[in-house]
């Protein structure tokens, strides 16, 4: 799929996609030679005009002993006018040192074409100052390489407003197998980050696996399949948002309902409330007046003396982590009851205090702190009981702001879906378009040209020719080829892995 010449170096056999790269390159490097841009180390405008393109090949890499794509992009590129020294390989770097050469010289200027490797050219790699274009010549295995590659270009620190990411592929050839092996990774490799893993159906949401599926219709050669993956992925997206719809009238009915409870308990804790405000009975300053058991106390540090003896007499202190007790009614402050009940927590035996005729004045402490509270134990007392204006004025808030919601959540409850017509009509022309493929499939396959017989055959000569590199010994590899006929879109390729 890159070029015939790897496998039969004598056979140049038309346009490749070397050719057709070297054509984009020389077009981008003609219109952005005399870009400007910021030096990276002063912040200053630099002196040295001209941007930066990133080229991808992990196939095809330089190799003094046979043909490689490397060489002759580089001589095509060469030949169009890119200046030889500005044209430079990441290969040529062995070590760290001469790796931070070659990528100082990248986003100083001096170098208009880089080429390399998802290897040696993803991690790592901070050129992206001038990085105008990105080219991927060939699919590499992993959505992850993608967006590697990618991501040497989608960066911070790229000074161009607009960049171009461009992949190439050929017709009727291997590339249609590797984009469809992409798209499919990338699809569950997103639903699986997401956590919403679905045995019936994979929202192929993520950008990567959207790109590998148009890439692999246009490398089948049959328009109808790229026009399928255009309008699958159109559908898919509406068929989310009708999802996300449908998810938010569930949520608005479940917020309703929430809301109408809400309101209901702040209804009735302003009933609670103002029942209670004419009955209290100012406790401030010397006025304190608390009953605790059978005895009334005048002196707060009395009362806190009071209260730990009975924390010990009734057993609370040494009620247990899981243990559970409603001690009832201790006491009275202000006219008003005073309970207290003992229940497990989440970390600890929790202990809650409360005045059951005043709504919201409860308050709920771990048993350990209050048994340490002592006189401020008292204090937070007396203050239920003083703040019930406060108490009050915030149940009314609560209340306005509950039936504000409900009155919002009815105001947007059933409302329809507003891509509904789009949706049909994209489903309708899925539908047309597959009914087109499935009858594709069952009209016959026409027998194989007789150029397409010799490139097979030319396949076999080279993969025997080439058996040797293979690290095998003599008859150890069986290599099959056989003619696919890529127009029908249900066949799958056959495996170019030798089998062992």
């Amino acid at each position: 799929a890159l070029d015939i010449r790897m496998v039969i170096p004598r056979d140049p056999s038309g346009p490749s996609k070397v050719d057709v790269a070297a054509d984009a390159i020389h077009r981008i490097w003609e219109r952005t030679r005399d870009n400007e841009y910021l030096d990276t180390l002063t912040g200053q405008p630099s002196t040295v005009r001209g941007s930066l393109q990133l080229v991808f090949s992990d196939i095809g890499t330089p190799n003094q002993d046979r043909w490689n794509a490397y060489d002759e992009l580089r001589q095509q590129l060469v030949q169009r006018g890119i200046p030889a020294e500005q044209v430079r390989y990441m290969h040529e770097a062995k070590t760290d040192v001469e790796k931070a050469r070659l990528f100082a010289a990248a986003r100083a200027g001096h170098v208009a074409v880089l080429l390399g490797s998802t290897e040696k050219m993803g991690v790592g790699t901070n050129v992206q100052a001038r990085a105008i274009a990105l080219h991927h010549l060939d699919c590499p295995w992993r959505p992850s390489d993608i967006a590697q590659r990618d991501g040497r270009i989608m960066r911070q620190g790229n000074q161009n407003e607009e960049v171009a990411i461009v992949r190439y592929v050929t017709e009727r050839s291997f590339d249609s197998y590797m984009w469809q092996t992409v798209e499919r990774k990338a699809a569950s490799f997103a639903q699986l980050l997401r956590g919403k893993i679905n045995a019936r159906e994979i929202e192929e949401i993520d950008t990567s696996a959207l790109s590998a599926a148009e890439a692999k219709a246009i490398a089948s050669g049959n328009p109808l399949l790229l026009e399928h993956s255009v309008i699958l992925n159109e559908v898919n997206r509406l068929r989310r948002l009708q999802r996300a719809h449908e998810r938010n009238e569930d949520m608005l009915v479940h917020t309703g309902n929430r809301a109408r409870s809400a309101a209901e308990r702040a209804a009735a804790d302003i009933r609670g409330l103002e029942a209670a405000a004419p009955r209290m009975i100012d406790t401030s300053g010397d006025r304190f007046r608390i009953t605790l058991g059978t005895r009334d106390y005048d002196s707060r540090s009395e009362a806190a003396h009071a209260l730990a003896a009975w924390m010990g007499d009734s057993g609370l202190k040494w009620l247990p982590r899981y243990g559970h007790k409603d001690f009832g009614i201790i006491g009275r402050i202000s006219g008003f009851d005073i309970h207290v009940e003992a229940r497990s927590g989440l970390a600890a035996l929790d202990v809650t205090l409360s005045l059951p005729e005043v709504p919201r004045s409860g308050f709920t402490l771990p048993k350990e702190s209050f048994l340490e509270a002592g006189l401020g134990l008292v204090q937070r007392i007396e203050n239920r009981v003083s703040g019930i204006p406060s108490l009050l004025d915030q149940a009314r808030e609560d209340l306005e702001e509950a039936e504000q919601t409900v009155a919002d959540t009815q105001q947007r409850l059933g409302q329809p879906f507003r891509h509904a017509q789009t949706l049909a009509d994209a489903e309708e022309d899925l539908a047309r378009v597959e009914s087109q493929l499935a009858a594709m499939q069952d009209e016959p396959r026409p027998e194989p040209d007789s150029l397409e017989s010799e490139r097979v055959e030319l396949t076999i000569e080279a993969v025997r020719g080439y058996q040797p590199n293979l690290g095998s010994r003599e008859g150890a590899v069986t290599v099959t080829v056989e003619p696919f006929d890529s127009s029908d879109p249900t066949r799958q390729p056959p495996s170019s892995t030798p089998s062992l």
